[in-house]
C-alpha cells in the first residue's frame, strides 16, 4: 500500500495539473500559473507520438495507439556556465541560467491554456519556484474530507468523502483497465495508465491486471504512451515493478524484451531511473531500498555518455531512496555485487556522493555541471538520513561549494538549495555556518544565487536544530528578510516576500507565537504601488505569515479589499488562493460567484476552486454541478480538472459518465481520466512532487522538460 509522506505543510497539488514548461521560451501562451496550473494544450499534439495532427475544437480520437514514431531523445542543453565573477551583483549571461525548453501549444487551440502574465524567458522569476513547490503550502483535502485513511474514509462528516477502496476498485480501475487495453486515442490512453498507477494499490484484487495493462505499452510507438506507462509502474511501487524499471533502466538485451524493440533509447532509460525514484518513496523495505540504490550507481559507474539525462535521473533516485541509519547487511543475491558497500546505510552512501561534488569529476564526459548540480541536492538529503558526523562533514563539504567562486553559479546555487536541504535552524555548528554562508550568497551574490539563497535560508527553519534554541538562527534571518524587502530590489521582491511568509508558518506551525515583525514588513510594502508579479507575492507571503493566528482575519480583510481593485486574471488568481490560506470567515460566496463566472478562464477557476476548499467548503458538489451544465469543451476541461485537484466521490461517477460519451474529443475525455486517477489517488501530493522538489530547475535535463513532454509537463 502507498505510504502517505509526512509534510511540514501538506499539500493539494496531487491532481490533475499539467505542467507548462518551466521557463517557456517559445510561446506566450504558455506560462507558470500563480497557483495551480490551468488545462493542459491537447494531449498528444505535436511529436507526442500521435498523428502530429494538434486536436482543437471537436477534435476526435487520434487513430491507433502507436500512429506515428516515437519522439527522439532530444539533446540535453545542460547550463550554461559562468565563470565564477567575484560576489557582488552581476547581470546578464552570467547570473541568469538558460531558458529551458517550451511546449509549443497549437494556434487557435481550444484547449490551449492562457496566456497568465508569468515571465516565461526569465527562470529568475519567483513563480517558477511556486510553480513547482506551492503543493507544500497547501492541504485542501484536510479541509474538505478530513486526513485520509487506508480505506479512503473521512473524519469530516459534514463534506464529501473520498471514494473507498472498495469503490475504487469496484468502479474505477476496471473502467481504466479497460481504457488501457482497448482506447485507441494516444492522450486517452496515457492518462488511463498514469490513473491506474495512482488508483490500482497493490492490495487490489485487480492490481496484477493493471500491471499487466501497463506492461503491454511499453513498447509502444507513441513517446507519451511508453513514458507514461514507465511513470505508472514508479507509482505502482512494488518489487515486481521495479525488476521492469531496472531492467529499462540499464539498458542492453534485457530492456529490449521488457520493451519490445531492438534498442532502449537513452530517454527512455532516464524516464525509468526517475521512475524508480518515484518508487523509493513509496517501498518500505530497506532490502529493496538497497537494490535500487546499488543499480543507481551501478549506472553512474558504467558507461553513460551524451546526454546528462540518465546520470541526472540515477543521481537525483539516489537522493530519494532512504537505507537505514545503522549499516544492514544486504540480501545474498547482492552481497558480492560491485559498489555494494555504498549501499549498506545512509553514511556509506553520502561517503560515496562526496566525491562527484568534486570539480575534478568534470573530466569525464557525464559529469557535467548539470549532473553535479543534482548530486548536490542528493548528497543533500542522504546526509539529513545519516549520522551526525556524516551530516556534518556533508554540509561542510556544501558550504564550500558555495564559497568557491571558481565554480560555474549553477553550481554554487545548487550546493545553496542543498543546505537548505539539509541544515536546521538549531545552534550546531554546522548549522551555524550554513545560515551564515546562504545569507551571505542573499545579501552580496548574483541574482540567481540571492534568489535561491532566501528560499534556502527559509527551508532551514522548517528543521528545528540541536541546542537548547532549536529555532536559534529564525531572528537574524527575519531581520535580513526584512531587511531585504525594505529595499524592494527589482526581481528579488517577490523571492523575500515568500521566504518571509514560509519562516513564520514554519515557526507558527509549532504553536510559537512571535511579533507580528513579518507581518507588518509584508503590509507595509503591500500599501506601496507595486506591479502585479510584486503584489501577488505579497499577498502570499502575507497570508502564509498570518494564517493560522489570530491575525489571519485582517489578513483575509485586506486581501479583500485588493482583490475587488483588480481585474488582471494572473493577480486575482494569486489573491483568491492567499486568501483561502488565511481561512477568512466572509470569502465562502465570493469564491463560489468567482467560480460560476470563471468557467471559461481555467486560471480563475483553479484558484477559486481551491480557496473554496480551503475554507472547507464541499466545493466539488459546485464543480458537478457545472460539469453538468458546462456547453464548450475548455468549460469541461477545465472543471474536470479542477475536480482533480479538490473532488470526493460525489465526482466519480459524474466524471465516469462523461467517459462513455463517445463524441467527447479525446483531450475532454482525457481529462477526466486523469482527474479520476488525482481523486482516487492516496497519497497527499502531486505523483511527481518527490522529483520537482527542491529542484536545481536551472540545470534541466530533456528529460525533465522538452516540449511539453518532459516529466515534469505531464499532469500531475
Amino acid at each position: 500500500m502507498k505510504s502517505i509522506p509526512l509534510l511540514t505543510a501538506a499539500a493539494l497539488l496531487f491532481s490533475y495539473t499539467p505542467a507548462p514548461s518551466l521557463a517557456a521560451a517559445a510561446s506566450p501562451m504558455l506560462q507558470c500559473p500563480p497557483a495551480p496550473p490551468p488545462p493542459p494544450p491537447p494531449p498528444g499534439g505535436g511529436g507526442s507520438g500521435g498523428s502530429g495532427r494538434p486536436p482543437g475544437a471537436g477534435s476526435t480520437p487520434v487513430g491507433p495507439v502507436s500512429p506515428g514514431p516515437s519522439v527522439p531523445a532530444p539533446a540535453s542543453p545542460g547550463p550554461a556556465s559562468s565563470p565564477g565573477a567575484g560576489i557582488g551583483p552581476a547581470a546578464g549571461p552570467a547570473s541568469s541560467p538558460p531558458p529551458l525548453s517550451a511546449p509549443a501549444p497549437a494556434t487557435g487551440s481550444a484547449y490551449s491554456p492562457p496566456s497568465i502574465g508569468t515571465k516565461q524567458n526569465d527562470t529568475l522569476h519567483w513563480s517558477h519556484w511556486w510553480y513547482l513547490e506551492s503543493a507544500r503550502f497547501l492541504d485542501v483535502r484536510r479541509h474538505i474530507q478530513g486526513p485520509p485513511t487506508p480505506d479512503g474514509r473521512s473524519i469530516v462528516s459534514t463534506a464529501p468523502r473520498a471514494p473507498t477502496r472498495r469503490f475504487v476498485e469496484a468502479e474505477v480501475v476496471p473502467r481504466l483497465i479497460e481504457i488501457a487495453r482497448e482506447e485507441r486515442s494516444v492522450p486517452m490512453v496515457a492518462a488511463a495508465l498514469v490513473s491506474l498507477g495512482r488508483a490500482a494499490d497493490a492490495p487490489s484484487e485487480l492490481h496484477g491486471s493493471a500491471v499487466e495493462a501497463v506492461h503491454s505499452h511499453l513498447g509502444s510507438s507513441s513517446a507519451q504512451i511508453r513514458e507514461s506507462a514507465i511513470i505508472a509502474l514508479g507509482l505502482f511501487g512494488t518489487p515486481k515493478c521495479n525488476d521492469t524499471l531496472l531492467a529499462l533502466a540499464a539498458g542492453g538485451k534485457r530492456a529490449e524484451q521488457f520493451a519490445l524493440t531492438a534498442s532502449v533509447s537513452t530517454r527512455t532509460r532516464a524516464f525509468a531511473a526517475h521512475a524508480l525514484g518515484l518508487s523509493a518513496v513509496r517501498i518500505d523495505n530497506a532490502h529493496e531500498q538497497q537494490r535500487i540504490a546499488l543499480a543507481m550507481i551501478d549506472l553512474l559507474e558504467g558507461d553513460v555518455l551524451g546526454m546528462a539525462d540518465l546520470p541526472v535521473a540515477a543521481v537525483s533516485t539516489l537522493g530519494l531512496v532512504t537505507l537505514p541509519e545503522r549499516l544492514l547487511v544486504p540480501v545474498e543475491a547482492h552481497r558480492d555485487r560491485d559498489h555494494v558497500d555504498h549501499v549498506l546505510s545512509s553514511r556509506h552512501l553520502a561517503k560515496y556522493l562526496q566525491p562527484i561534488l568534486s570539480k575534478k569529476t568534470q573530466q569525464r564526459a557525464d559529469r557535467s555541471t548539470t549532473f553535479r548540480a543534482h548530486a548536490c541536492v542528493a548528497l543533500a538529503r542522504a546526509a539529513s538520513k545519516t549520522v551526525p558526523a556524516m551530516r556534518a562533514n556533508c554540509i561542510g563539504q556544501l558550504v564550500e561549494l558555495c564559497s568557491n567562486r571558481e565554480e560555474p553559479i549553477h553550481m554554487r546555487t545548487a550546493a545553496a538549495i542543498a543546505l537548505g536541504e539539509v541544515a536546521s535552524a538549531g545552534e550546531a555548528v554546522e548549522d551555524v555556518d550554513a545560515r551564515k554562508m546562504i545569507l551571505s550568497l542573499a545579501k552580496r551574490g548574483q541574482p540567481l544565487e540571492r534568489r535561491f539563497a532566501w528560499i534556502a535560508a527559509a527551508s532551514t527553519m522548517t528543521r528545528p536544530g540541536a541546542g537548547e534554541s532549536p529555532l536559534a538562527g529564525a531572528g537574524e534571518l527575519k531581520e535580513a528578510l526584512t531587511s531585504e524587502l525594505a529595499k524592494g530590489r527589482a526581481g528579488e521582491l517577490g523571492w523575500a516576500a515568500l521566504a518571509l511568509g514560509w519562516v513564520e508558518d514554519s515557526i507558527h506551525e509549532r504553536g510559537i507565537e512571535t511579533p507580528d515583525s513579518a507581518g507588518n514588513a509584508l503590509s507595509a510594502m503591500g500599501v506601496k504601488k507595486r506591479n502585479d508579479d510584486d503584489s501577488a507575492a505579497l499577498g502570499l507571503g502575507l497570508a502564509l505569515a498570518t494564517r493560522h493566528t489570530d491575525r489571519a482575519q485582517k489578513t483575509g480583510e485586506r486581501l479583500l479589499r485588493e482583490l475587488k481593485q483588480t481585474t488582471t486574471p494572473e493577480l486575482r488568481g494569486n489573491l483568491l488562493l492567499a486568501l483561502g490560506l488565511t481561512e477568512y470567515e466572509g470569502a465562502a460566496d465570493v469564491f463560489r460567484k468567482e467560480l460560476e463566472g470563471a468557467r471559461n478562464q481555467p486560471v480563475l477557476l483553479w484558484s477559486a476552486a481551491i480557496g473554496l476548499g480551503l475554507l472547507g467548503e464541499p466545493v466539488s458538489v459546485d464543480l458537478v454541478r457545472m460539469l453538468g451544465e458546462a456547453k464548450t469543451s475548455e468549460e469541461l476541461i477545465g472543471i474536470s480538472a479542477a475536480l482533480g485537484q479538490v473532488g470526493a466521490s460525489n465526482a466519480v461517477r459524474p466524471l465516469l459518465s462523461l467517459l462513455d460519451e463517445d463524441k467527447r474529443p479525446a483531450p475532454m475525455r482525457a481529462a477526466a481520466v486523469e482527474a479520476l486517477g488525482a481523486i482516487c489517488d492516496l497519497d497527499r501530493m502531486p505523483w511527481r512532487d518527490p522529483i520537482a522538489h527542491a529542484l536545481p530547475y536551472f540545470a534541466t535535463t530533456a528529460t525533465l522538460s522538452t516540449n511539453g513532454l518532459g516529466l515534469l509537463e505531464r499532469p500531475w
